[in-house]
């Protein structure tokens, strides 16, 4: 079985710094706090998980998880005004003084989670918050199951033994929903669209990014139509020469071959209508620009 100083040395220091969450916490509070606590260090328990595993075994990494609590920390009971939510490392670090079933939860819910979002398991965790009072619902008491294929494995250090079914009279549970890493590069879902890491949206049948300016699904928002005139204005004079290179004629091909010399079908005189079209454009732009300046 490994160490607590090994899984300390791969863990960021325990610096001892408190932080009070809610002052005169009820239940709610507390299991709130839990659910955020698990998410808040799953990061770091993703250096660790790797200890606990053996042949791949759901039931016996559950098991290899409950005998590290059991054999290395004391179950002490915090007083009602002093209950802390601790991060492995501070879980670990407490070894001498022991923990609550808070600390038990905690660290086996987030040993098993980490294994399942790394590895791509297919189990579920569950904080199951108990009560074993019959005359009162509200939980005094919160432990780990893990359910996998009809079958629950409980984590409960504060029993004797391993998988020990004692039943609450009432218990909610709170499942862990925890996704798999997704790469950068990976696309996120937006109705019949997903969009890459540039803002792009991607037709998901096609692959193919889609043309904003049309019609989108309605669960997608169209980009911005505000007038920036002054950008219009600046585009428009960076347009100009392909807008003028448009209205030249376009040279023909042979089965391929470039024709060298290509002569127009028609002749132009005078300004074309593309042209006088452009310098319209450009004038109304002028003629906004300025007139927004002036305000």
């Amino acid at each position: 079985m490994v160490s607590v100083n090994t899984l300390i040395n791969k863990l960021e220091p325990f610096l001892g710094k408190k932080d009070v969450i809610v002052y005169n916490q009820d239940t709610t509070d507390i299991i709130d706090g839990i659910l955020s606590n698990h998410q808040k260090y799953s990061s770091e328990y993703d250096k660790i998980y790797r200890y606990f595993i053996e042949d791949d075994n759901t039931d016996q990494t559950a098991y290899n998880v409950w005998c590290f609590l059991k054999d290395n920390f004391s179950y002490v009971i915090e007083p009602e005004k002093m209950q802390i939510l601790r991060s492995p490392a501070a879980i670990l670090g407490s070894n001498r003084n022991g923990i609550d079933c808070k600390g038990y939860a905690t660290f086996a819910a987030g040993i098993m989670s980490a294994w399942k979002r790394n590895a791509g398991k297919k189990f579920d965790v569950v904080y199951r918050f108990a009560s074993y009072d019959a005359f009162d619902k509200t939980p005094q008491h919160v432990f780990v199951v893990i359910k996998e294929d009809g079958n629950e494995y409980w984590i409960d250090p504060v029993l004797d033994e391993y998988d020990q079914k004692k039943q609450p009279y009432f218990y909610k549970d709170k499942k862990i929903n925890d996704m798999a890493l997704i790469a950068l590069s990976g696309v996120r879902k937006i109705g019949d669209l997903s969009m890459d890491q540039y803002g792009n949206y991607i037709d998901s049948s096609t692959g193919l990014v889609v043309d904003q300016s049309g019609a989108l699904p309605t669960t997608v928002s169209a980009p911005s139509t505000g007038f920036n005139w002054s950008s219009i204005f600046s585009n428009l004079l960076q347009a100009a020469p392909s807008l003028i290179k448009a209205t030249q004629p376009t040279p023909t091909y042979a089965y391929g071959t470039p024709v060298t010399t290509v002569k127009p079908t028609t002749s132009s005189t005078g300004i074309s209508t593309n042209t006088l079209l452009l310098v319209a454009a450009a004038g109304l732009g002028v003629y906004f620009f300025t007139r927004k300046k002036r305000r």
